[in-house]
């Protein structure tokens, strides 16, 4: 059975989920000297719209419901086993291609699907593939999968079905799970860091003392104190050319935070070796054209955005937001940025905390010429002068701006496993 670390235990009940009921054995590493206390965990939010009026209060969860959609050869093809999965979410919105976590317990029959798990599928009640990825692979322990949805069922109960061991579905998924129309990078590093996006901006390397741990889903990646610790994602890298809009997720626990004047401990930077020529040069931070990192503040370290459209003299923007953090507790955090209108919004454990703001970016979009020289996480770009003290898992980075829904939906599905419940196996003839 997969060991649940303490840091996985104070994480859901930080994020508002259930938490774990007794304290797991201590990990190794950095942090694991000292427990890390969890904050009390938030209600769902009634997060401020767009326009800076109230947004309808969202529903409460809808109650688990006992599993009744089992697959039949009416709705597959081949001889296999299948698993009614419901998803008991309810949405103020219209939400489409939604990615859901799934969870296999240590009760499931590993020894009737593949090895490496690939003969798993997800299908809809129609008998239609879903995208499905792996997310966390633990034969004996508890395995973790994201399925894309077309959307949320407006009862508040959504049905699918995991099949596997020989079944196929009647029409084959092919859309990939993470929309490249929607989505430009996702990092899970849960084990790895690749990137299981359209972008493909795989990590290079780890760096320093940087090191797989349990954290929220599945595995994440530590950096430990004063050990210049990060992951460097590549070089030439143009992910950003002609972006317009974007959001920017991640789970993040913070070892330490930067007092007034500590520097800009960075989460994650791209960076360009195109030096603008210009008096706000020093101002832009150098070589960053787009970043996301803390920064010590009279008030506690808060979250900074900056971003820059182009290698010319102007188009930059930095702002600094009230979102504070705290020590040792890990926090959900997003971004939203709208670069033709200069909009930004944060939120914090799937609640808006800040904004709407409005910034002039100066351009509508990054330049398409824009090359991107290197990108990092957990330090600037050139892997010299910042760097995070923490934890960091399931980094998204996305080109179009999601909506506080879409956020608390998203925040939601991992804070709450008891919303996604999974039926009694069934053979299929």
């Amino acid at each position: 059975m997969k060991r649940i670390g303490r840091f996985q235990c104070v994480a859901l009940a930080a994020l508002g989920g259930v938490g774990c009921a007794s304290p797991a054995p201590s990990p190794t590493g950095a942090h694991a000297e000292a427990a890390p206390q969890a904050m009390p965990a938030e209600p769902l939010p009634t997060p401020s719209g767009p326009a800076g009026g109230a947004s309808p209060a969202p529903p409460a969860a809808v109650a688990p419901v006992p599993d009744v959609n089992v697959p039949t050869p009416a709705v597959t093809s081949g001889r296999g086993f299948a698993r009614a999965v419901t998803i008991s979410l309810s949405s103020t919105e219209t939400l489409r291609d939604v990615p859901v976590l799934l969870r296999l317990s240590p009760t499931f029959d590993y020894g009737k699907v593949q090895p490496d798990g690939s003969d798993l599928l997800a299908i809809d009640e129609s008998g239609h593939g879903l995208p499905l990825e792996i997310d966390t692979w633990k034969p004996g322990g508890e395995s973790l999968l994201w399925v894309r949805l077309p959307s949320l069922d407006p009862s508040g109960v959504t049905r699918v079905s995991l099949i596997y061991g020989g079944a196929k579905p009647l029409v084959s998924a092919t859309d990939p799970l993470w929309d490249p129309a929607s989505f430009l990078a996702v990092w899970h590093l849960s084990g790895d860091i690749r990137d299981a996006g359209p972008a493909k901006l795989d990590g290079a390397a780890l760096v320093g003392k940087a090191a797989h741990v349990d954290a929220v889903i599945g595995q994440g990646v530590e950096f430990p104190p004063n050990s210049t610790s990060s992951i460097r994602l590549g070089k030439d890298l143009k992910a950003l050319a002609g972006l317009k809009a974007a959001t920017v997720s991640m789970l993040v626990f913070a070892g330490e935070l930067p007092a007034v004047g500590e520097g800009h401990p960075p989460l994650l930077t791209f960076g360009t070796d195109h030096r603008p020529t210009s008096p706000q040069y020093e101002q832009s931070g150098g070589h960053d054209v787009f970043g996301v990192s803390l920064i010590g503040r009279p008030e506690g370290a808060q979250l900074e955005f900056h971003a820059r459209a182009n290698t010319g003299p102007d188009y930059f923007f930095a702002g600094f937001q009230s979102f504070t953090f705290e020590r040792r507790r890990w926090v959900s955090l997003a971004l939203t940025v709208d670069f033709a209108t200069g909009t930004w919004l944060t939120y914090r454990d799937g609640k808006l905390v800040e904004g709407p703001k409005t910034v002039n970016f100066g351009a509508s979009a990054f330049s398409d010429d824009l090359v991107s020289w290197q990108a990092s996480l957990a330090t600037d770009p050139e892997g010299c002068c910042g760097f995070f003290d923490g934890m960091l898992d399931e980094v998204r980075l996305e080109r179009v701006v999601r909506s506080a829904e879409w956020l608390r939906i998203q925040n939601v599905v991992v804070a709450n496993p008891s919303l996604v419940t999974m039926g009694h196996e069934t053979i299929l003839e």
